[in-house]
């Protein structure tokens, strides 16, 4: 990592991580199409999904306390032979090698 890269962690998302979730997904959504779709209920509606494991399916990068980027991986459904994975950081913080480091 260059030494201009600033220092993030990864981690499984939690509950209380929806709505920083909800927020950067609408940032970069609105920066794309112009929409803002998430809510906090589809979060956590697909997060109770049958068979969808927040530790293993979910990640968020935390910079100093704060959630600035959050990815899901789903494979829900047998066979268990189709993945689905998505990401978005908050452009704030693109170019740091976070996004890379989810998928």
């Amino acid at each position: 990592m260059s030494p201009d890269r600033i220092q993030f962690e990864l981690r499984p998302a939690t509950y209380d991580d929806i709505p920083q979730a909800v927020r950067i997904a609408n940032r970069v959504e609105k920066l794309y199409t112009g929409n803002e779709p998430a809510s906090v209920e589809e979060f956590k509606q697909e997060w109770e999904t049958p068979n969808f494991d927040r530790e293993l399916n979910t990640r968020v990068a935390v910079v100093d306390g704060r959630v600035v980027a959050v990815a899901e991986r789903w494979n829900t459904r047998a066979p268990y032979v189709e993945n689905f994975a998505w990401a978005r950081v908050d452009p704030d913080f693109v170019g740091n090698g976070i996004g890379t480091a989810l998928m």
